[in-house]
């Protein structure tokens, strides 16, 4: 764990951003990145967007591909004559991907920053969200990889499990650098980082558990009336 707060005195490439992140967890690289000359959200987004459309672009063709010999060994290829719709799907999706994923990392730094503040927390919108793209950003390929790996071995369960595990593992870690993160760029103790990131989460499932109970429970009584 890397205690040491370096002055950089030029831009670092973004591989050593990341590298030092990664590598060192603690919120002493976080508060390295927020002394870096030339330090700008927009540069946050590039990583975030990029980062974002080459995972899709592979999970796609990826996908495609595993999934094109799936079905032809299935249904020997008839479903597969025509790929305009799929290729169209594909080709929105990769255009997208960069937007969504600027627009969830904007929203979420939003979040935090607001949930930290009232936490006590001291910091900025910027620096919050410039820290979480060096998390996020090469979080995303990690990902990305983990996830082609466990696509590639879908049809054998002895072999999906591993990425599974590693997928695990990988999330854990994340939660850690983002948590270090948000320590760093808010200025506050671990417990009020943890608050800013699992009490939005729990707000959702919260809000998400009470609409389906209202969807669900006037279905499964009209059901139980009707059998009666």
């Amino acid at each position: 764990m890397s205690t040491e707060i370096i002055q950089p005195g030029i831009p670092r490439k973004w591989y050593e951003i990341w590298w030092d992140v990664w590598s060192h967890p603690g919120i002493a690289p976080f508060k390295t990145i927020l002394n870096e000359p030339g330090r700008d959200v927009t540069r946050g987004f590039i990583w975030v967007g990029v980062t974002s459309f080459i995972v899709t672009l592979v999970s796609y063709l990826v996908s495609a591909f595993v999934l094109r010999n799936i079905m032809a060994d299935a249904f020997g290829g008839e479903l597969f004559k025509n790929y305009a719709g799929y290729t169209l799907s594909y080709i929105c999706g990769i255009i997208l991907s960069p937007l969504f994923a600027i627009l969830g990392i904007a929203i979420s730094a939003a979040v935090y920053h607001w949930i930290a503040k009232l936490l006590g927390g001291r910091g900025n919108w910027n620096d919050l969200l410039f820290s979480l793209s060096a998390v996020n950003a090469p979080g995303t390929l990690v990902g990305g990889v983990i996830s082609i790996f466990a696509l590639l071995f879908s049809q054998n369960l002895l072999l999906v499990f591993l990425p599974a595990m590693v997928g695990l593992a990988f999330g854990v870690y994340i939660i850690i650098l983002n948590v270090n993160a948000i320590k760093a760029a808010e200025d506050v103790g671990t417990w009020q980082a943890l608050g800013a990131i699992f009490i939005p989460t729990i707000i959702i499932v919260v809000l998400v558990t009470c609409c389906m109970l209202v969807i669900l429970v006037p279905v499964i009584s009209s059901v139980v009336t009707g059998t009666q």
